[in-house]
């Protein structure tokens, strides 16, 4: 098995995982305050990354604590714009526009790395995206509001997290990567929970934009279960994973095999709850299945497609991979 397939079974790992925690991340920022809740998850993966990679810390560079720390930022910044702008829109909107990275990370990908795309690659991209839509797309919309437009935030930064998880894979130890943007993501949280939980005391009446903070801990064991089980699950093993699966996938194929995700949860929701979810969605989870075969697919390029320069690596980085 070549490292690129062995990737891309890491990704669909990912994929599968995120599909699996989406409800348990929803239930808990409906039930405490946001932030506090997303502090202390990335507080305790954290602490578990330094505790299980203390070792790999040693001689860090400048360049790696620099470069962790925006993959930190990119991250912290997708969960706070999504989770503002769930404020003013609907969920299902929400799910909807944020998904949009299909389509962004590849555009990204080609005027900030000069990355190629492949035929197959944009035909996949159209399908995932088309599978995307029927599976999420809400039935009444209603107007553009700031809550869409803070969704639309969210998803250009989670495609440069992506992207750029794919470049900094390639140039640092992925342990020492994962520990500082991990790290950098809990403080940041952190901050900003402390600001807020500050604010709603000074601050009356509340603004809507702080009304969810004002909802505290609540006082039962669903939270801390919740707390390490996202954390262990949904953090430690999921970046663990994506890191190692992007050394050797780019960005543009990552981006389409993360478009399974809803696919696995439409999958999971009807096996564990008996969801049916309707033609209309099982209809996209075929197009977005059909989207990934193509875009893995050489039906339009009989001869091989040049790798795209985001996945080069020099011979000395392959021989340490």
């Amino acid at each position: 098995m070549t490292r690129e397939r062995q990737g891309e079974l890491l990704l669909l790992a990912v994929a599968l995982i995120w599909a699996g925690t989406y409800s348990v991340d929803g239930a808990m920022v409906e039930r405490a305050a946001p932030f506090v809740y997303l502090s202390a998850r990335f507080a305790v993966a954290a602490t578990l990354f330094l505790l299980i990679f203390r070792h790999h810390l040693r001689g860090v560079t400048r360049r790696a604590v620099w470069h962790g720390t925006w993959l930190g930022f990119y991250l912290y910044l997708e969960f706070f714009l999504q989770l503002q702008g769930l404020v003013y829109t609907s969920p299902a909107k929400m799910g909807f526009i944020t998904g949009l990275f299909i389509v962004i990370t590849p555009v990204l990908s080609v005027l900030l790395t000069g990355a190629r795309l492949t035929r197959e690659n944009l035909l996949g991209i159209f399908l995932a995206m088309t599978g995307f839509g029927l599976l999420a797309y809400p039935g009444d919309t209603g107007e553009i509001n700031i809550g869409d437009l803070l969704g639309l935030g969210a998803a250009m930064a989670s495609s440069l997290h992506i992207l750029y998880m794919g470049v900094y894979v390639r140039q640092h130890d992925v342990n020492q990567l994962n520990t500082i943007q991990i790290a950098a993501t809990a403080i940041l949280f952190t901050l900003t929970a402390g600001v807020t939980q500050g604010l709603i005391r000074l601050i009356e009446p509340i603004p809507m934009l702080l009304a969810p903070e004002a909802r505290g801990i609540p006082w039962s064991a669903q939270f801390p279960l919740s707390v390490l089980y996202t954390a262990v699950l949904a953090t430690v093993l999921l970046f663990s994973l994506q890191a190692r699966g992007q050394r050797y996938v780019s960005a543009t194929r990552t981006v389409i095999i993360f478009s399974l995700s809803p696919v696995f949860a439409a999958i999971i929701s009807y096996l564990t709850l008996g969801d049916w979810i309707g033609w209309r969605g099982y209809a996209g989870g075929l197009l977005t299945v059909a989207g990934v075969m193509v875009s893995e697919s050489r039906l339009l390029t009989h001869a091989a497609s040049a790798p795209e320069p985001i996945c080069s690596m020099s011979p000395s980085e392959e021989k340490n991979a």
